[in-house]
């Protein structure tokens, strides 16, 4: 399982340019937009979802889309999704509540966990997640973010929030 500085020196080794910005603990979007301050890009929320037959989800999509359960569900054909529990975030992506971020999928060893992003993001130039920790956010780029996933063997689903479809 990686670490916050074992995720750093993984970025420093794919030669990945990124700001990594220390703060006060975040848990929510609203702290976020309250506490980050100046940070630039596009900020994020990340849902850690799982359904009955007990496979997980995780969506990250910008910090204010309204995500429907239901809608997302039966776009994807999951079944009912739910908020996976603290226990379950544990075993497959190593963080807490609070600190769902997709560089967890790095601990997800056995691919396990379904990855979709939000199509939105794309749009933009730069990107914000935790690294592994609430403590911080590392901004990069969006092309930069995917290929380190890919060079990572995660598999990267697009997602577009408005229309709930697949892209790719």
């Amino acid at each position: 399982m990686i670490s916050k500085k074992q995720l750093l020196k993984k970025l420093n080794d794919s030669q990945i340019t990124f700001q990594l910005h220390e703060h006060e603990a975040l848990f929510t979007v609203r702290d976020s937009e309250k506490k980050r301050g100046g940070i630039m890009g596009i900020h994020t929320k990340n849902l850690f979802l799982k359904n009955k037959k007990r496979e997980f989800f995780l969506f990250s999509c910008e910090e204010n889309r309204s995500v429907d359960l239901k809608k997302l569900s039966k776009s994807l054909v999951l079944g009912n999704l739910s908020f996976a529990k603290e226990a379950d975030l544990k075993e497959y992506l190593n963080i807490t509540p609070g600190s769902v971020t997709p560089f967890g999928l790095l601990n997800d060893i056995e691919n396990k966990v379904n990855f979709f992003l939000d199509n939105g993001l794309m749009q933009n130039g730069q990107v914000n997640f935790h690294p592994l920790e609430n403590t911080a956010t590392i901004t990069m780029q969006i092309k930069d973010f995917i290929n380190f996933l890919l060079e990572n063997k995660k598999k990267v689903n697009i997602f577009d929030f408005k229309s709930y479809t697949l892209i790719k």
